[in-house]
C-alpha cells in the first residue's frame, strides 16, 4: 500500500497515480482540504501502537501495511464536512480570547501530526512531515556552505537599510500568498525597489527581504528527484512583464521554455545542499548570469515540477511512481 498526502488541486498526484495504478499497486489519498478518519491504539503490553486510516469512501488501511509514502502536500489543518462544521459554529462560544474551533483546529493538528509522523515511520518516505516549509535563509546558509553562490541578501526593519545595490529587490520571506482587499485581489511578487518607492515607507518597518538583483541570462527551475536533477531553461528576461519574476506570467507571449543540461559539477552541490536541508525531493531556483555563474534562491520542498514535465517531456510523474514502488506492494 502507498500512502499519499496531497490536495484535491494538485493534477501532479493525479498523473502519479495513475502510472501507481496502471502497475497495479495499492494506494491510498489523503487530501488536506477534505475530511479523513484516522485511528490510534496503544496497548498496555509489549506490542506498539497500531495506526489505520481512511479518507472518504475508501476502506481502512492499516498503517503498518505501507510500502511507501509520498508527502507531496502536507498542511495541518482541520476538515470536516459542512454539517458538522455549522453545529460547530452554531454552538461557537469563546474562552480567554479563543474560540471553539481554535480549540478544536488545536486538537486536530496534535493528532494530525502524529499520523504525518509515523508514516514516515512505515514505509520508504518521499519528502518530509515537518519540511514542508523550509525557512529561506536557512536554505542561504546551507548553499553558502556548499559551495554554491546566493545573491547578497538581507532581512531588515530599517528603511534606509533597503538599498543594497543600485539595482535590489524585495521578495516574500514565506510562500507567496494570494488575498483580497475591498474586492480587489492581491499576490506577493519579487519586486525592484525604486526611489520613489523608498519616499513612501515608514522608516521603521515589518522584517523586509531584500536582495541584489543578479543579472540573468536565463532563470532556471529544477525538480530534484533523490539524487537525480530534472532541468529547465526559462527566458523570462527576454520580456518585460517576466523580468524580475517569471509568475507574472505573459499569457499572450508567454516565456520560452526548454530543458537544460547543468554541470555535472552544479549538480554535485546541489546533491549536498538536499542532503544537508535532510530533503529526497524539491523544486530549486536558479539564475544563470551573463558571465556563466549558477546562483540559488531557492527551494521548495514540496514545489510545482508539472510545469517543467509538460514543457520539456520529462517523464517526472512516472518516475515518481517508480521510486515509490521501489519498496513493494
Amino acid at each position: 500500500m502507498i500512502l499519499i498526502f496531497s490536495n484535491t488541486e494538485d493534477f501532479s498526484t493525479h498523473r502519479v497515480m495513475q502510472w501507481l495504478k496502471r502497475a497495479g499497486k495499492r494506494v491510498l489519498r489523503l487530501n488536506y482540504d477534505e475530511p479523513c478518519q484516522f485511528e490510534f491504539d496503544f496497548p498496555s503490553d509489549s506490542h506498539g501502537p497500531t495506526l489505520r486510516v481512511k479518507s472518504v469512501g475508501s476502506p481502512w488501511i492499516d498503517l503498518q501495511d505501507l510500502s511507501a509514502v509520498w508527502y507531496r502536500r502536507v498542511r495541518r489543518v482541520w476538515n470536516v464536512d459542512d454539517e458538522t462544521y455549522t453545529q460547530f459554529q452554531a454552538i461557537q462560544t469563546r474562552y480567554y480570547g479563543h474560540s471553539l474551533t481554535d480549540y478544536l483546529e488545536a486538537e486536530w493538528r496534535v493528532a494530525y501530526d502524529y499520523l504525518l509522523r509515523q508514516a514516515s515511520q512505515c514505509g520508504r518516505a518521499l519528502g518530509h512531515p515537518q519540511n514542508g516549509q523550509l525557512n529561506k535563509l536557512v536554505q542561504l546558509v546551507a548553499a553558502k556552505s556548499v559551495g554554491i553562490s546566493i545573491p547578497i541578501s538581507r532581512v531588515t526593519t530599517d528603511a534606509n537599510q533597503l538599498m543594497l545595490a543600485e539595482d535590489t529587490i524585495t521578495k516574500p520571506l514565506s510562500d507567496p500568498t494570494e488575498f483580497t482587499v475591498a474586492d480587489h485581489s492581491f499576490r506577493t511578487y519579487t519586486a525592484k525597489i525604486d526611489a520613489h518607492w523608498l519616499e513612501r515607507v515608514p522608516k521603521v518597518l515589518f522584517p523586509s527581504y531584500v536582495q541584489e538583483a543578479v543579472p540573468k541570462e536565463v532563470e532556471l527551475r529544477i525538480y530534484y528527484l533523490d539524487g537525480r536533477c530534472y532541468s529547465m531553461a526559462i527566458f523570462s528576461q527576454q520580456n518585460e512583464q517576466t523580468a524580475i519574476d517569471f509568475r507574472q506570467y505573459n499569457s499572450v507571449v508567454p516565456n520560452r521554455m526548454e530543458p537544460y543540461q547543468l554541470p555535472s559539477e552544479v549538480e554535485e552541490k546541489i546533491g549536498l545542499l538536499m542532503g544537508q536541508l535532510e530533503l529526497n525531493q524539491g523544486a530549486l531556483d536558479f539564475i544563470l548570469t551573463p558571465a556563466g555563474e549558477y546562483v540559488f534562491l531557492e527551494v521548495n520542498p514540496t514545489g510545482s515540477f508539472g510545469m517543467i514535465s509538460s514543457n520539456c517531456h520529462f517523464p517526472i510523474e512516472h518516475d515518481i511512481a517508480e521510486w515509490l514502488m521501489q519498496s513493494g506492494n
